[in-house]
Parts: structure tokens; sequence; C-alpha cells
């Protein structure tokens, strides 16, 4: 084995499952030549003759690449590609053009609608292995970025949450101590205001509590999506405010019925 080939191995060795190549191509010979030497490099290979069989294949395998003849007996690369961009579950997938034309014409159409590379037919199939492997390599890239990204976005929001939360907690503290160092001993009316805040505020510390609970879920992120952190922490304080409210005034309800006993 060639040292091209055991390093590309041990690329492909790298995911638990074998990356997935699709070769779309209605000349046999070139399919052929491009699926053993994928294959070689420990590729799981799919194969479609037309683009209608290509697009089928695209949807119901789900490769990590495609490897696209332009021209083709019943629609063209371009069409296959069209629809790959503009289908969601697709979009982002990878094409690598082939064509036996070398105008700039076809080629500059290829790259302009964002296929990732074009390669003229007949091709070195080094050549191949090597745009190929640099495709995917840098795919992975990517994804590792992406998932870095999502983990600073996770960090911040415990940051800025644990920030919140602190706040609540360190205000309701305060409060209490404040009000006992001002209240005597003797003093029944200030001992039962005492009794009052510190109600009051206990209710704000399990509050806070109940809102870390709650928003337990709102910490893990599973998409790459924008998340605007302060209107969360906005509604994790809207949550707590209404929250408060709510025990309140369910104090005020039993205060008046035990009035009435």
């Amino acid at each position: 084995m060639s040292n091209d080939d055991q390093v590309s191995n041990n690329e492909v060795s790298e995911s638990t499952t074998p990356l997935k190549i699709l070769i779309v191509d209605d000349e046999p010979i070139a399919l052929d030549l491009a699926e053993t030497a994928l294959a070689r490099q420990g590729f799981q290979t799919l194969t479609a003759r037309t683009g209608e069989e290509g697009w089928k294949r695209i949807l119901e395998e789900s490769p990590d690449l495609v490897l696209l003849d332009i021209t083709m007996p019943d629609i063209d690369g371009f069409t296959v590609f069209e629809r790959i961009k503009q289908n969601q579950t697709t979009e982002s997938l990878p094409v690598i053009f082939l064509s036996a034309r070398d105008d700039m014409k076809h080629r500059l159409r290829g790259l302009e609608q964002g296929a990732v590379d074009y390669i003229t037919k007949p091709y070195n199939v080094s050549e191949l292995i090597a745009r190929v492997r640099a495709i995917l390599r840098m795919r992975r890239l990517e994804a590792e970025l992406l998932e870095r990204k999502k983990e600073d976005i996770r960090k911040e929001t415990v940051k800025q949450l644990l920030t919140t939360m602190a706040h609540y907690m360190n205000n309701a503290v305060a409060s209490i101590d404040g009000r006992v160092a001002l209240t005597p001993d003797d003093d029944p009316e200030k001992t039962k205001k005492l009794k009052e805040v510190v109600t009051r505020q206990t209710r704000v510390i399990s509050t806070t509590i109940y809102a870390v609970e709650k928003v337990l879920e709102k910490i893990i992120i599973p998409t790459t999506k924008y998340v605007n952190l302060d209107l969360l922490m906005l509604d994790i304080e809207e949550m707590m405010r209404t929250r408060i409210e709510e025990l309140g005034e369910h104090d005020r309800r039993m205060g008046r019925a035990n009035d009435g006993k």
C-alpha cells in the first residue's frame, strides 16, 4: 500500500462508518473506474447511470459527497444540482462536477452554481482521490467548527443564566439580612414585618431554583442558528417575576382566609 493510500484510509477510518460517495455517470467505464478507485480508499460507493436515478439515490441514501456527470441522457447534471440546492435536506451536500467538456463556460457555470469542484474527463485517478479527500477533510473541519460554535453558545448561555440567578438570590439574601439587623427583639410589629420579608424573599429564592429547573432545557441548543441571549435572559426574568407574583397572590389569599376564621 502506498503512503497516499495509507493516509487516505486513516482519514476515512476517523468516521465510525465509511463515508458514502455517490457517483452519477452514464459512461460505464468511467463509472466503474471511479467506483473501484474510491472503494480501494475505504469509501462506501453508490452508483447511478442517469440524472433521475442519481437524484433518487441522493434522497434515499444521503451521501456525503456526489460526483456528478454533466451530460446524461435524461436530465443533465446542472438540473440535478439545482434540485439539490433547492431541497433543504440536501442543499449543503458537496458536489464535484465531472465533464468531458473543458470549456470555460461550463466550468464557470458549475462553480457559480455552488459546486465545490469541476473535474475534466478523462481524469487522473490519483487526482480525483486527492480532490475528494481534500473536500471531505474541509467538510469535517467545518463540522468541527460549527460544533465548537454551538458549545461556545451553550457556555455563554450558562454563564448569563448563572449571573441572573445569582443576582436574584443575592438581592433576596441581602434583603433578609438587612431586615434582621434593623428588627429589635422586643418589637412584635417589626418582628411580624420581618417574617413577611423573610417569607417573600424565600419565595424569590425558591422561584430562582424553580427557574433554573425549568430553563435547563434551554441550555442545550441543538442547532447552529443564532440565539439572542439577551432575549433569552429577559424570558427567564419574566418567568421568575410571574412566578413570584403568583406565589404572592397565593400568600395573600391564604392570609385573607386565615383572617376570616
